[in-house]
C-alpha cells in the first residue's frame, strides 16, 4: 500500500506562511516605527487581540477539525451531496459570523473591560481602545467566510493558496503605514492615524476574503443557498465545532489571559507580549501548523481506512518535524533574543529599553516553543481519531494552569506571564503525548525520541555557539548580526545533527513505501 508524506503539503504550507508571515512582521515593524511601543500600541494590540481569538479559532482549527473529517466521510457518496452539506455549512457558519460582529461592535466597551480590564483606571486608554475595538470587530463575518473557503481549499490537499492569505490582508496595512513613516497625513493626531489603522484592518480581511473566493471557485466548487436546518451532517458538525474552538483557541486564550494581567502593568507590557508572540509564532506556523494541517486531511483518511499503521506512521513524522525545527528554534531565539528585537523592531520611535523588555519576554516565551508545536500535532490526532473529550480536559487544564502561574509570576512584568504560559504548553503537551500513548498503545516510536534527543543535543550546541558569536560581534548592527548568526547556526546545527548520524532527510523527507 502506497504510503504518502506529509512533508510535500507542509513544504506548500510553509512557503506561504512564511511570505505571509514576513509581510506581518514588516506591517508590525511599521507599526512600531510609526507609533513606539506605548498606550496607542498597547490600546491597538489589546483590541486586535480579541480580532486573533476569531482569526485563530476558526480559520486555523475550528472549521477544519470539525468539517474536514466529514467531507472525508462525504466522498463516499456523490459529489452533489459534498456539495449540499458545504453549501448549508456556509451560510449557517456566514450568518453565526454576522451575528457576532454585530454583537460585538455593539457591545464593544463590554468587551474591552473583560478583556483588559486594567484600562479602566485610565478612561481615554478605555475609549480609545473600545472605539479600536468597533473597527475591528466588524472584520469578524469575513473571518468567517475565510476560514470555509480555506477549509474547503485545505481538504482539496491545497495548502499553499490559503496560507498566503494573511499575506493580502497585511498589504493595504502596510501602504497605509509607510505613507504615515513618510508623513502623510501629519496634521493627523496619533490617535486618529492608529484609529484610521484599525478601519483599514477590515478593508483588508474583506480584500483576503475574496482572495480566497476567487480560488475556491477556480477549483471548481460554487456557492448556492441551502437550508442549513435541514441537513443533519451540518447539525452533527455543529456539535463538533465547540470542542473544536475550545481546542484551537488554546494559543489564543492564553494570550487573551496574559493581555488581561498585563493590562494592570506599565505602559508597554501589552505590545512587549504581542511582539515576542509574534516572532515564536513564526517558526510554530511555518513547521507545527504546517504538519498539523496537513496532517489532519491524512490522519482523518487513516483512521477512517482503520488503517492505524498508518495513523501512527503519519503523527511520528509530523512529530519528527516539529523536533527538527522547533527545538533549535527556541534554542536560537533564547541565545539572540535582543539582537532579533533590536533588528526587527529598534527603529523610528521604538527604544533601547523597550527592545530590552521586549526581549526578556521573548526569552521566556522561548522556553514553551516545542510544548504549543506537540499540542497542535496532538489536537490533530484526536480530532481525526474523535478523541473531543481527551481534547476538552487538556485544554481546560492548560487554560486553567496558565491562570494560576500567571497569578504566580504576574509581579515579574512581561517576562513573568510568558514563562507562565511557556511552562503551561510544555506540561500540557506532556500530559498529552501521555495520554496519547495510553489511549493507542505505543504510538511514539523509538525511531521519534532517539531522533528528538539529537535534535535537544544538536540544539544545545548550536545555541551555545550562537551566543558566544553574538558577543563576538557586539556592536556592529544588529540587522548585520543576525544575518550573520543565524545562517551560521542552521548550518551548525545540521552539521552536528549529521555527525550524530540523524538523517533529516530520511524523517523529513519521508518516501513512499510499497
Amino acid at each position: 500500500m502506497s504510503q504518502k508524506s506529509i512533508f510535500p503539503g507542509a513544504v506548500n504550507f510553509s512557503v506561504a506562511t512564511f511570505i505571509s508571515k514576513s509581510a506581518g512582521f514588516l506591517r508590525d515593524a511599521l507599526v512600531m516605527t510609526v507609533f513606539g511601543s506605548g498606550k496607542l500600541t498597547d490600546a491597538y494590540y489589546a483590541a486586535f487581540r480579541l480580532i486573533n481569538l476569531f482569526r485563530k479559532t476558526l480559520g486555523e482549527g475550528a472549521v477544519n477539525a470539525a468539517v474536514i473529517p466529514m467531507l472525508q466521510e462525504k466522498r463516499k457518496n456523490a459529489k452533489t451531496n459534498i456539495q449540499e452539506f458545504f453549501n448549508s455549512f456556509f451560510i449557517l457558519l456566514t450568518f453565526a459570523s454576522l451575528i457576532i460582529s454585530v454583537l460585538g461592535i455593539i457591545f464593544r466597551k463590554e468587551v474591552v473591560k473583560m478583556a483588559s480590564y486594567g484600562f479602566l483606571y485610565d478612561k481615554l486608554q478605555y475609549d480609545l481602545t473600545s472605539l479600536i475595538a468597533g473597527f475591528l470587530l466588524a472584520q469578524i463575518v469575513f473571518i468567517g467566510m475565510s476560514s470555509f473557503f480555506q477549509c474547503i481549499l485545505n481538504a482539496e490537499r491545497k495548502f499553499f493558496v490559503p496560507a498566503l492569505g494573511p499575506a493580502v490582508f497585511s498589504g493595504i496595512l502596510i501602504i497605509y503605514l509607510l505613507l504615515l513613516k513618510f508623513g502623510f497625513l501629519s496634521d493627523l493626531s496619533g490617535r486618529m492615524k492608529i484609529t484610521i489603522l484599525a478601519a483599514l484592518a477590515t478593508v483588508s480581511a474583506s480584500m483576503q476574503t475574496a482572495f480566497l473566493l476567487f480560488f475556491f471557485k477556480r477549483s471548481g466548487f460554487t456557492l448556492k443557498f441551502s437550508n442549513p436546518f435541514k441537513n443533519r451532517k451540518v447539525h452533527f458538525v455543529l456539535l463538533l465545532i465547540l470542542p473544536a474552538l475550545l481546542a484551537s483557541a488554546q494559543d489564543q486564550i492564553l494570550m487573551f489571559t496574559n493581555t488581561l494581567f498585563a493590562s494592570f502593568m506599565e505602559p508597554g507590557s501589552i505590545t512587549s507580549l504581542y511582539n515576542s508572540y509574534r516572532i515564536i509564532n513564526l517558526p510554530i506556523a511555518l513547521f507545527a501548523m504546517a504538519a498539523s494541517q496537513t496532517a489532519f486531511v491524512e490522519l482523518s483518511k487513516s483512521f477512517s481506512a482503520h488503517n492505524p499503521h498508518q495513523f501512527n506512521r503519519i503523527f511520528n513524522e509530523a512529530l519528527r518535524i516539529n523536533s527538527a525545527i522547533l527545538i533549535p528554534a527556541s534554542f536560537g531565539i533564547m541565545a539572540i533574543s535582543l539582537l532579533i528585537t533590536q533588528a526587527l523592531f529598534q527603529h523610528g520611535k521604538f527604544t533601547f529599553h523597550e527592545s530590552f523588555t521586549t526581549a526578556k519576554t521573548l526569552f521566556f516565551f522561548s522556553f514553551g516553543i516545542i510544548g504549543f508545536g506537540i499540542c497542535k500535532i496532538a489536537n490533530a490526532a484526536c480530532f481525526s481519531s474523535g478523541k473531543i473529550s481527551l481534547i476538552i480536559k487538556i485544554s481546560l487544564l492548560l487554560i486553567f494552569m496558565n491562570v494560576l502561574l500567571c497569578m504566580a509570576f504576574a509581579n515579574k512584568g512581561a517576562w513573568g506571564l510568558a514563562l507562565a504560559t511557556s511552562t503551561s504548553c510544555l506540561f500540557s503537551a506532556s500530559v498529552y503525548l501521555l495520554t496519547l500513548h495510553r489511549h493507542f498503545g505505543k504510538i511514539l516510536n523509538n525511531e521519534t525520541l532517539i531522533f528528538t534527543l539529537k535534535s535537544f543535543m544538536a540544539s544545545v550546541i548550536m545555541g551555545l555557539a550562537a551566543f558566544i558569536l553574538s558577543k563576538i560581534l557586539f556592536g556592529i548592527s544588529a540587522v548585520l548580526s543576525v544575518s550573520i548568526i543565524i545562517p551560521f547556526s542552521i548550518t551548525l546545527y545540521f552539521l552536528t545533527m549529521k555527525a550524530l548520524k540523524a538523517d533529516l532527510a530520511f524523517f523529513l523527507w519521508s518516501k513512499n513505501e510499497d
